[in-house]
């Protein structure tokens, strides 16, 4: 809960910067408009679960308002994770005790982007409010982690998937390499809904820079295990995030 509160005060205050910036503009400089048919632009993405990259493409609809598709691929944490590194030996991996399964969600979006505040000069900044939502399909891998045994004296680490009846804090060596069990991913239809803030600076005309903020839920139709299940934890099938956004790309004519 400390790192989610941590996430959110760096999400308001970008935002609070942002808003900032906008609000400074001054219409000195008139820019002649140009009617630009559609974009391409991707990026980085940080919540406050996670972090993942993104691509879109819009089409013009009218001069304000603007179609969009895109995708996204995030990591998905669950708030009671925490890593732990084995203190006799800095070569292990950390490692999560108690995390069954890793989780990263594709989420192929639809939606629109709506312009409440037009650049007005070279060097402004446009402001525009963003609604996706789509399909959010959640992988979960199982989390394998290196073991140690002990065979007629002598100390052997082997790869194991985890097992909460078996694998404890004075066993476990570290975590398996990621790639470790990804041929035994599980598949979890969803759906999402995104709402942001979407705030466009390039002192290139055609060019696009971007940083957008907003908040996204993610639904299932059941809980997605990602931890041992106990009184103070529990696995959820909704999944609220708030997240700040870097893109980069082009219009075109």
């Amino acid at each position: 809960m400390m790192e989610f509160g941590r996430c959110t005060i760096i999400f308001v205050g970008l935002f609070l910067i942002a808003v900032c910036t906008c609000v400074g503009q001054r219409a000195e400089v008139q820019v002649n408009q140009v009617i630009f048919k559609k974009a391409y632009y991707g990026g980085g993405v940080i919540h406050t679960q996670g972090f993942g990259a993104c691509f879109y493409q819009w089409k013009h609809k009218t001069y304000l308002r603007k179609r969009v598709l895109g995708v996204e691929v995030v990591g998905m944490r669950h708030l009671k994770e925490k890593k732990i590194h084995r203190r006799v030996d800095d070569n292990a991996r950390g490692y999560s005790y108690g995390k069954l399964n890793s989780m990263f969600l594709v989420r192929l979006q639809w939606g629109y982007k709506k312009i409440l505040f037009d650049k007005i000069r070279k060097k402004g900044v446009e402001i525009s409010a963003i609604s996706l939502f789509g399909p959010s399909i959640a992988f979960t891998k199982p989390e394998y982690l290196e073991i140690f045994h002990q065979y007629n004296g002598v100390g052997v680490v082997t790869e194991e998937r985890y097992d909460p009846n078996e694998h404890f804090p004075s066993n476990i060596y570290g975590r398996a390499p990621w790639l470790t069990g990804l041929d035994e991913l599980d598949v979890h239809p969803g759906g999402f809904a995104k709402l942001g803030l979407q705030f466009e600076h390039s002192s290139k005309q055609q060019g696009i820079k971007s940083v957008e903020v907003g908040a996204v839920l993610d639904a299932y139709p059941w809980k997605i295990p990602i931890m041992v299940e106990s009184e103070a934890v529990s696995n959820n099938f909704l999944f609220g995030t708030l997240y700040i956004a870097v893109t980069f790309g082009k219009k075109l004519i």
